[in-house]
Order: structure tokens, then sequence, then C-alpha cells
């Protein structure tokens, strides 16, 4: 009786899951905007025509709405309003997905005054007539930040812009030797403090105990911004390829570059740190070990007196490995030393994407970026919001997100973190 009723519920069971019925997901945007930034240098009264590129990538053409957003940006929360800086000449557009399109609108600084210094504001692309309340359809967007960097003065001269500056300076710098990497890691952070934004550049430069440079260790190489009274953390790592033990030199060379100027890089700290390298290291350590256990071994089995013969055998049988570890140190200064080529044998486009399906009854956020930087997904509720997924700088391939039953009922925005 107990095995008819278990054969039972097993049929039952097989027959339920073997009917559930699979569905194919169902694409409710897919759009990217380049390029995933603006930087506007202006003053009040000016008007600027700016483009952007709209890309669908969805199977059937799809009906956006432009909207624009002043930006308050405070740590990972997102603020925003309508703004009345922008003048969009369609109000409704219609993307064919076997092209781009290619969108035009303006930004105007009102004429009253307007304190120098720089305003975030938005340039977004919805699927729906935009709003911030909670629907069963809410609005998606993907949206481009544009900074708007506005100056009191006339914008001509070399000189005419001193109201507006960057202030870039190494707040932080650590160093230590990371036992999961068997590398030299350095970790530092760098502050703007001035009004504007600026993208710092630079690099790590090793050196060895004759001043000669091994390694070049270059950061930022995604190109990101920080903006006024903000700090950013790099971190960078130096291990070698060969065996190597030396007293070295970290020289840190600092420079930015913003709307107005290129400021190049200039030495602003150095420490120094010695170095054994993973393999030099493991391989001294197994020397050591050897040599313990061949001299127990003849201390057990050679009489006293012919102890000291065992000892000048096991001297002889380490100096190859001492002049082999050698000869690898003196070989890893011309290795370092090399420059490595890097050939670039296409480029992309500069785009974060984002896709939104519907799966097995829940919304899934599908996002792309073709080039390394990170991106913000926020859910809009109100004049707040609240983040749902973000990626670092170095971000780069596809990446989904599940949206909860609550966060799904809200509109959502996606931003790239790469200005």
């Amino acid at each position: 009786m107990k095995q008819t009723a278990f054969f039972l519920i097993l049929i039952f069971l097989l027959l339920a899951f073997s009917s559930s019925p699979v569905f194919a997901d169902e694409e409710l945007f897919n759009f990217s905007i380049e390029p995933v930034s603006f930087t506007v240098l202006t003053k009040p009264g000016k008007t600027h025509n700016l483009s952007a590129t709209l890309i669908n990538s969805n199977s059937k053409s799809q009906t956006a709405y432009p909207y624009a957003f002043d930006w308050d940006v405070i740590e990972d929360e997102f603020h925003f309003t309508p703004s009345s800086w922008f003048n969009f000449y369609k109000q409704q557009l219609s993307v064919d997905n076997s092209q781009d399109y290619l969108f035009n609108f303006s930004l105007t600084v009102p004429q009253n005054p307007v304190p120098v210094g720089e305003y975030y504001k938005i340039f977004a692309l919805s699927n729906r007539n935009f709003n911030a309340e909670e629907s069963n359809n809410p609005a998606i967007m993907v949206g481009t930040p544009i900074i708007a960097q506005v100056s009191s003065e006339t914008l001509t001269g070399p000189l005419a812009k001193e109201d507006l500056y960057s202030l870039v300076i190494l707040k932080e710098f650590r160093q230590y030797f990371n036992p999961f990497t068997q590398s030299q890691t350095f970790r530092f952070q760098i502050k703007n403090e001035g009004n504007l934004s600026a993208v710092p550049s630079g690099y790590i430069s090793i050196k060895n105990s004759k001043g000669e440079p091994i390694e070049t260790l270059p950061f930022n190489k995604e190109g990101l911004s920080i903006l006024p009274n903000s700090t950013k953390a790099f971190e960078l790592s130096f291990r070698p390829e060969r065996a190597f033990v030396s007293e070295l030199k970290a020289e840190v060379w600092l420079g930015y570059k913003n709307s107005f100027k290129e400021s190049p890089e200039e030495i602003v700290f150095s420490a120094n740190f010695f170095y054994v390298s993973p393999q030099l290291l493991l391989a001294t350590v197994l020397t050591v070990v050897i040599i313990l256990l061949i001299n127990r071994i003849l201390t057990l089995s050679v009489k006293p007196r012919y102890r000291y013969l065992s000892h000048l055998l096991i001297l002889i049988a380490i100096i190859p490995a001492i002049l082999y570890l050698y000869k690898e140190i003196k070989m890893s200064e011309k290795i370092l030393g090399e420059k490595k080529e890097l050939q670039i044998t296409a480029t992309v486009r500069q785009t974060t994407g984002i896709k939104v399906v519907l799966r097995n009854g829940q919304r899934v956020v599908i996002v792309s970026s073709s080039t390394p930087k990170g991106f913000r997904l926020y859910s809009l509720q109100g004049t707040k919001s609240k983040l749902l997924g973000k990626s670092d700088n170095n971000y780069s391939g596809k990446r989904e997100i599940t949206l909860s039953r609550t966060d799904s009922r809200f509109p959502m925005l996606i931003l790239s973190n790469g200005f």
C-alpha cells in the first residue's frame, strides 16, 4: 500500500513538472546611449547644442521619450528633479532597430546669476512617460551624465578662468605584501580639492638600488574623473615574473586633466621597500629544508670523526643552487627593464547599455558595457533613489540583476560611472 502511494505521488510530481510551461524572455527595453558622459564648459546665458547617438538593440522599433534631470551627488544616493536647462526639439521619437538615431538637443545656462562651479545634469531616454510613483508598468531609462562647468569670466585667454580650478593631491599612500596574490601592493587615494572635476593621470615608477627604472605601473587608465571635494581610491600591484630580491623604491608621479589644461605628471611621493619574489622565497625555503634534512641523515649515519666530511659534502651540494639563484636574480633586472608592446587591434564603442526582460514573471536587468567603466542602477522613488546594483570602474562585459517585486514597481535608471 505504501509503495503504491509513493509511486502515485512520484508520477503526479513528474507530470506536474513536465507540464510546467517554459517562457522565453520578453524584451521590455534594450537601449544604449553614446557617449557615456558629456562635459560642457559654459557661462550664464550661453546655449550649447549637443547630440547623442541612441542605439536600439531590440528586435523591433521602440518609442522613446527624452528627459532631463538635475542631479545631486551624495555618495551612492541619487537625488533628482526635472531640469529647466534643456530644450528637446522632439518630445517623442521612434528608434528603429536597424540603425542608430542621432538625437539633437540643447543646454542653456540661465542668465540669472549662477554661482561658479560644476552642475550635474542627466539626459535620459525612457520607454514611456516618466512618473516616479509606484505602478504596475513603471518607466525604464538609460541616462548619460552631463557636467556643466559654469564660469563667471569670459572664456578667452589662458588665465581668464581662475574662478574654476582643479587641485589634485595624493591623500594617502600605503604599501604591503599581499600573500594572496604574492605581490607588493600599493593602495592610495587621490583627492580633488578644487571646484572642477579632474581626471587624474600618472604612474608608480619602481626603481632598483641604482636608481634605474625597472617597472612602470600606470593608474586610472580608464580616464575616470574625480568630482570636486571627492576622493577616489586606487590599487596597483608589483610582481616580477622572475626570481628577484632587492631594496626597491616606489615613486608616485601624479598629474591631471580637465576642461582647461593638462597638468604633466610630477613626483609627489616616494617610499622604499624590500622585495623578495615568491619564486626565490620558495626556492630558499626548500633549499634550507633539504640542507637540514641531509644534515640530519648524515649526523645519524656517519661516525663523529667523519662528520666534518658530511658538512663539506652539504656545502658542495648547495653551491650550484646558490649560483643558480644568483644568476636568476641578475637576469631579472634585465628582464624587468624590457618594455612590453601593446598592440591595439580594434576600437569599440563607448556605450553602457541596459536591457530589461520579463523572465518567469520577474524583471531582470541585463547591463552590458563595451569598455571597462562602472555603472550605477537606481530605483527612482519620489525625488530620491535606491541603489539596486553597481559595479566598480573596471567593469566590462555583462551582468544580470533580478529585481524584487517591490523594486520592479518603480522606475529605474542606469548611469555610467565613468565620468
